[in-house]
């Protein structure tokens, strides 16, 4: 593991310790962060996603850990603007709307990571299973009318020509 990968990991730990954190006293009310905060570490959380794409790195878990980070902070952005605004308190009260914002988004962002991880699956599962060119291939009779005839062709990165006619 180069100094890259070392950096982008604990780099990714602290987000998502983070992000545990922040959810966790989010929902319980001890600790409502600023939208600001939540738009900070999305931004983190994008920049590490996409250095890990433009990286090709190939391991699948960080990725899907990425997603997730890059899901969950505006989750928490949005939970804590709800919180910031929210002035009908006969209907629900700040802490129970920001509980309601929190669970139901969460659950939208944890449907969208499987919709992302479905559709990478199914586009290397397409991609692997399509059929193979097969239109190059030439039979005995068209490699001889090739040969015999009087154009130049190419076998192998070589160019033959037909010295005889």
């Amino acid at each position: 593991m180069n100094w890259n990968e070392k950096v982008q990991f604990y780099l990714s730990a602290i987000l998502t310790l983070t992000a545990i954190t922040l959810l966790v006293t989010t929902f319980n009310g001890l600790f409502v962060p600023s939208p600001f905060m939540g738009f900070i570490l999305t931004i983190l959380s994008l920049g590490l996603y996409t250095v890990h794409v433009l990286q090709k790195q190939t391991n699948k878990f960080k990725e899907v850990l990425l997603v997730a980070l890059s899901l969950l902070f505006p989750v928490l952005i949005i939970s804590s603007l709800i919180y910031k605004v929210w002035v009908w308190e006969a209907f629900f009260t700040k802490h129970g709307i920001t509980q309601l914002t929190l669970s139901s988004f969460i659950v939208l962002a944890a449907y969208l990571c499987m919709a992302y991880v479905r559709a990478k699956v199914s586009y290397k599962r397409v991609k692997g299973n399509q059929k193979h060119n097969t239109k190059w291939r030439l039979n005995k009779k068209k490699v001889k009318e090739i040969e015999d005839s009087e154009q130049i062709y190419l076998k192998l990165g070589t160019v033959y020509e037909n010295p005889d006619k």
